[in-house]
């Protein structure tokens, strides 16, 4: 089996709905009712199945949702990296910092993209966000978690001002 890092194949997982976060321009909410459902964990299974008899490998986005509150993120993510398959993940870093640490150090060498989508309408104070963000960065830095982050934010007429002091924190520290 090819392990080899980028691969040429692309799966992305769609976790489900579940979220934490009650954000008003969601697209996971349709007619003010968040749409609801959780891959379920017997697909989780066949999933594996198929990866063990394709014999490829994928560069694997779990997503959407927040995976952190996944009930069976652990199992996705220990099956995969079983296998040897790269991870990426999109979350809006509302886990804590020691779920997160411990993520980083189980999935190092396998998580290849840690993507956080910051919601500003969710954070009380800007600066918890940061503080949180030099934390895991420093982490990282330490304890040489081979990962890219990519912080992103969803830009929107009531919130441009805060977009742009959040862009200006963010190239301080090279994004």
């Amino acid at each position: 089996m090819d392990t080899g890092y980028p691969p040429r194949n692309f799966l992305d997982i769609k976790l489900g709905y579940a979220c934490n976060f009650k954000c008003e321009y969601c697209y996971q909410v349709s007619d003010g009712v968040r749409q609801t459902g959780l891959l379920k964990k017997e697909h989780i299974n066949a999933l594996l199945s198929y990866l063990d008899r394709t014999k490829l490998q994928f560069y694997t986005t779990l997503a959407d949702g927040e995976p952190f509150i996944y009930p069976y993120l652990d199992s996705i993510v220990d099956g995969l990296t079983k296998r040897g398959h790269s991870l990426a993940i999109i979350t809006n870093f509302s886990a804590s910092e020691d779920v997160l640490k411990n993520f980083f150090l189980k999935t190092n060498g396998f998580l290849k993209s840690f993507s956080i989508s910051i919601h500003l309408s969710q954070w009380k104070n800007i600066n918890d966000f940061f503080d949180k963000f030099e934390n895991i960065i420093a982490f990282v830095k330490k304890n040489k978690i081979d990962l890219s982050i990519y912080p992103t934010c969803v830009l929107t007429v009531e919130n441009i001002d805060k977009v742009k002091l959040l862009h200006l924190r963010m190239k301080e520290y090279g994004y």
